[in-house]
């Protein structure tokens, strides 16, 4: 559990998890209310609770055994391709069009749309399974999302920064991929995603060339590749042809 201090946490709390995690088993973090959680541990499991309201807290643990006991044995593949329920890909491309049937907001309420259009990427991440946390303040980032087998591989969470817009072409995402880097590096973690959509074209895809440690997709691509159980098999190619890359230059 973590309290609502923000003191800094002891480093036995990350071993224990980095353990339970080694063993395959499920973890939950319990926290305060508008704790801010540490990024190594933002893609894990959670709740926010009152750390004084002991009956809640027993709720929300019998959740969580119930959860585990349903489907027992808790063992991940980490050749396991995660996709969505039958349905929900379809689902998912009718409010991603539906984003672009007002253009009188795409300027009077881009705002709105941002926080709409993370929440629909959120959406898109978790229906495969992967754990996305929101970034509660101007981190640099809008979600961090642990993708089994890739983040495992990684390493930690992945950075994802979600970009709309009525138009998206290659400069904006080349000077979003810098400042996402710069996030990478102070925060030392491995790889980050720009999740882009444009009003205007939704079907757009920019070709896209970095030489930093971040990748872009359209948010249909991201879909389609969560559709194909192929998310975390492509991130891992990224990554590894962006090192080699870099070893060559």
């Amino acid at each position: 559990m973590l309290d609502g201090t923000g003191r800094d946490e002891p480093p036995a709390i990350y071993l224990e998890i980095g353990v339970a995690l080694g063993r395959e088993l499920p973890v939950l973090i319990i926290v305060a209310p508008n704790r801010r959680i540490p990024l190594a541990i933002a893609g894990l499991q959670r709740v926010e609770v009152d750390l004084g309201n002991t009956e809640a807290i027993a709720h929300h643990l019998q959740s969580f055994t119930s959860a585990i006991d349903s489907r027992r044995p808790f063992r991940r593949d980490l050749s396991r391709r995660l996709k969505p329920e039958k349905g929900t890909s379809a689902r998912l491309r009718a409010q991603l069009e539906a984003l672009s049937l007002k253009p009188d907001n795409w300027t009077s309420n881009l705002g709105g749309l941002g926080y709409e259009y993370e929440r629909l990427v959120h959406n898109i991440l978790s229906s495969a399974g992967a754990e996305a946390s929101s970034s509660q303040t101007d981190e640099g980032f809008d979600l961090a999302v642990w993708i089994d087998h890739a983040s495992e591989i990684l390493g930690g969470p992945i950075l994802v920064q979600c970009k709309i817009a009525a138009r998206i072409d290659k400069k904006p995402l080349q000077i979003a991929a810098e400042k996402l880097a710069r996030t990478l590096s102070f925060r030392s973690v491995k790889f980050g995603l720009i999740v882009y959509h444009s009003l205007e074209n939704p079907r757009h895809e920019v070709q896209f060339r970095t030489p930093y440690p971040v990748w872009a997709f359209s948010a249909f691509q991201l879909i389609d590749m969560i559709e194909q159980g192929s998310l975390s098999d492509t991130i891992i190619t990224l990554r590894n042809e962006l090192m080699h890359r870099q070893d060559h230059d």
